[in-house]
């Protein structure tokens, strides 16, 4: 499979799993996945249970526990793209701003791009606006393409 549909398929992977998640319990937190050469996902999520105190894992650190095992898997070969999908927020239109699901997609052998997906709740079911992508900059789990 070529790059962009390796791609292509994890950011639909990671878009159904969000939309899971926020359909479950109105929000999601940090999680990821990576693919290997055979075509397979492998899901990644952090542990977000409650601590014996009540409380619960800052977003923070649970972000980066995601991105710190997705990392060292992929220079480690094991996947050949993965993703980092988090709740975050964008500005749509006249400067609203609202929930967006944020996806983090590289491969290595495509160049980084970040892709938002606004969201919001809407007499009671769950409405997405446009979809929206950009160039993410420097590859955070592969480090620059090699093609």
């Amino acid at each position: 499979m070529a790059p962009r549909d390796d791609l292509n398929n994890l950011l639909n992977y990671a878009l159904e799993k969000a939309g899971e998640f926020i359909a479950e319990t109105g929000h999601f937190d940090s999680f990821g996945a990576g693919m290997q050469s055979d075509g397979r996902i492998t899901l990644l999520v952090a542990n977000t249970e409650q601590a014996a105190d009540g409380s619960r894992p800052d977003p923070a650190e649970i972000n980066a526990a995601v991105l710190e095992s997705l990392q060292e898997d992929a220079r480690a070969g094991v996947y050949e793209a993965v993703f980092s999908c988090s709740d975050g927020a964008v500005t749509v239109d006249e400067g609203k701003e609202v929930d967006a699901i944020v996806v983090r997609l590289e491969h290595k052998a495509h160049e980084p791009v970040l892709v938002a997906l606004p969201y919001w709740e809407e007499s009671g079911a769950l409405e997405f606006g446009e979809l929206g992508r950009a160039p993410s900059g420097e590859a955070v789990f592969f480090g620059p393409p090699t093609a």
